[in-house]
């Protein structure tokens, strides 16, 4: 119980990660590796210490953190806090503005029956201030038309260097890769170590990364 786990590629459900390598490479998804994501729980638990902006935007701002969970079926308040919580309550060493965080977890007030169904294959995404809906396909993560999606890494590192162009006069971040500015979040980089190496310790299993090829790409 509590072991991480990581999501089927192009398929349903999860399996554990602990045969699993902790390095992944472009090269060996490629060559036929399963590329490994892991699960929405242990996302949520992670971003419960390290927040949900990710290392880049620490560049401009504190943690943001959830304030509540809501659970649209199969609620076990036992279960979830486990998942999400007390797997990460030993986490130690966090830097200032740093904390585990204890959202509050909360059922939906009139729960359906579960009907098993394969998930979707398209999500829709809406910012406040864009005026639309975005359709994505889930197993390319473009749009319908297959252009990029306005949450692709590339265009959301094109917002930061415009948010660069307003906060920072003298560019700091100009020409440089999208690794080495998450690289640069020093404090964010530092509570995600503690995170993994507390999933670790307490016999969880090992994080599974994305290849850093992924990263490797500058504006």
């Amino acid at each position: 119980r509590g072991v991480l786990r990581s999501k089927i590629e192009c398929g349903e459900g999860t399996i554990p990660v602990s045969n699993m390598n902790s390095v992944q490479t472009w090269d060996g998804v490629l060559a036929g590796e399963r590329l490994c994501t892991m699960s929405c729980s242990d996302k949520l638990a992670m971003w419960n210490v390290a927040g949900l902006q990710g290392a880049v935007l620490t560049h401009f701002m504190e943690p943001v953190y959830f304030d509540t969970v809501v659970i649209g079926g199969c609620f076990s308040l036992y279960h979830i806090t486990r998942a999400l919580v007390n797997r990460i309550q030993s986490c130690a060493g966090l830097p200032d503005s740093y904390t585990v965080h204890k959202p509050l977890i909360l059922p939906v007030s009139q729960q359906g029956q579960r009907i098993p169904s394969k998930s979707s294959g398209y999500s829709m995404n809406w910012i406040l201030g864009e005026g639309s809906v975005e359709v994505t396909k889930t197993n390319s993560g473009k749009c319908v038309d297959e252009s990029p999606s306005r949450l692709c890494k590339s265009l959301l590192f094109l917002k930061f260097h415009e948010v660069c162009e307003i906060v920072a006069s003298k560019k700091p971040y100009a020409g440089r890769l999208y690794l080495d500015i998450k690289k640069d979040a020093s404090n964010y980089q530092q509570t995600k170590k503690s995170v993994v190496d507390n999933f670790k310790k307490d016999g969880h299993g090992n994080w599974i990364g994305k290849p850093v090829e992924q990263d490797m790409f500058s504006i």
